[in-house]
């Protein structure tokens, strides 16, 4: 991260660009993972919320449909699953109940930078 004192204007507007990106991507229903672990998937709106969480950038009606499906996703216990293991494809292997924690870390991390009292089951409070 780079703090903000040190963006230039030029570096600002690239990540609005950035953003929007993110925000048209989902109004076409181009995020289509929901949890993919480890977090090198694309197409994972996980990682694709977190980022604009990062930038403190919440998603706007492009987004809702995204987030409502997240909160679709939970699972009886209160957790979510990995959609995509791709552990697979890395040196260390991870148990089943770890990969769920992992997909539940990373919603809790994105509803905590986003608030999502503003932003509750995909209606945008104004």
């Amino acid at each position: 991260e780079m703090p903000r004192a040190w963006r230039s204007p030029e570096f600002t507007r690239a990540v609005a660009q950035g953003a929007e990106h993110l925000l048209n991507q989902f109004a076409r229903d181009e995020y289509n993972v929901l949890g993919a672990f480890p977090p090198f998937e694309p197409r994972d709106a996980f990682l694709a919320l977190r980022v604009l969480a990062r930038l403190g950038l919440a998603p706007d009606a492009r987004g809702a449909r995204v987030i409502e499906k997240i909160w679709g996703k939970q699972n009886a216990g209160a957790r979510w699953d990995v959609e995509k293991d791709l552990s697979a494809e890395t040196f260390a292997h991870f148990d089943a109940n770890a990969l769920s924690k992992w997909a539940t870390l990373a919603v809790l991390r994105i509803v905590t930078r986003l608030n999502f009292a503003q932003v509750s089951r995909g209606v945008e409070s104004g």
